[in-house]
């Protein structure tokens, strides 16, 4: 009767991971392991419960070091946000991409740190020993080696393995900062979405402030948590010899109008270090060409229209109030 409420008494608690999971999000089929090397009824109890714990540590661990840029503790060369300290890859000249075995070891460090929520209702002869293998092709591995006897079964090795491209996203983030070396103040938008595109990864760009711009690599197709994407981000900071762009407008009497008539308002800008320059207004009358610079619109009502105008070449933006008066 006791072995028969300790086989209840696991799968009591399997039944609470099992839970847990699919709050987050998650279901079985989520799971790539092989098949459980134990035979027994108990012992397949037991050796899910600890796999199913090992997968949450391992999730934790995917999470923040690609919050962090591939860290689980950043103590050093990091842009503090509101959500992470996200590590630089390049900080005026100085590259610091991480390799794959130094991500590896942020993983396997974080994972022993918290690994023991997960045997510690087992009694064993051994120290519990975790290795985390990244492969760039084939998704990455987490292997928990620990001995212990259920009934007459003995278990030792406790996997479990993903698709998650993790490595081949640590490899897009080192080309990104190949050009990122090129061209410092600002790579062209194309190139960049080239780079995460040719292995169906997205990749987005976040200014913060005029010097730091924090890079977030995506990959929507593998969900880590609920609504919580597979992704990396890194830090990018140029300090050096930026110049803001400028805004022109090109005829000033093109700012007079007529209510129901068309008016067509060209403006201009000028960047001395040949960045690419987007415009933006704050107009709920019509919407200026990103890329061009030009306003066509038919005006509705009329009085004087102050409007701004912001122009932003991935590193500076300014604004630039115009009055469109209509009669």
């Amino acid at each position: 009767m006791k072995k028969q409420g300790i086989i209840f008494s696991v799968i009591g608690v399997v039944i609470v991971i099992v839970g847990v999971i699919y709050f987050l999000g998650l279901s079985q089929s989520d799971y790539e392991w092989e098949k459980y090397d134990a035979e027994t009824p108990e012992g397949i109890a037991v050796s899910t419960k600890i796999k199913e714990c090992l997968d949450l540590k391992v999730r934790d661990a995917i999470m923040l070091t690609g919050l962090q840029g591939g860290y689980t503790e950043v103590k050093s060369n990091y842009l503090e946000t509101q959500h992470s300290n996200v590590s630089y890859y390049y900080n005026d000249g100085q590259i610091t991409v991480p390799s794959i075995d130094v991500i590896e070891n942020e993983m396997e460090n974080y994972i022993s740190k918290n690994v023991g929520e997960c045997v510690k209702d087992f009694e064993s002869t051994s120290t519990p020993k975790l290795d985390v293998r990244i492969n760039v092709l084939s998704g990455m591995v987490a292997a928990l080696n620990y001995s212990i006897k259920v009934g007459e079964e003995s278990l030792d090795v406790f996997h479990v393995s993903y698709s998650y491209p993790v490595g081949t996203m640590r490899n897009v983030a080192e080309e990104i900062i190949g050009k990122v070396s090129e061209y410092p103040q600002m790579i062209p938008q194309s190139d960049i979405v080239t780079s995460g595109r040719k292995y169906k990864l997205d990749v987005n760009t976040f200014n913060y402030g005029s010097e730091d711009v924090v890079y977030v690599i995506e990959d929507t197709k593998n969900m880590v948590g609920a609504d919580a994407p597979l992704m990396l981000l890194f830090a990018v900071r140029s300090t050096k010899g930026n110049t803001p762009p400028e805004i022109f407008l090109i005829n000033q009497t093109q700012l007079n109008g007529v209510v129901g008539e068309q008016m067509l308002i060209q403006l201009d800008s000028y960047d001395a270090d040949n960045d690419l320059v987007k415009f933006d207004d704050d107009s709920d009358m019509f919407d200026i060409n990103t890329y061009t610079g030009e306003i066509d619109f038919v005006p509705y009502a009329a009085g004087e229209h102050k409007i701004i105008i912001t122009a932003t070449d991935g590193v500076y933006t300014i604004d630039n109030e115009i009055v469109i008066r209509v009669k």
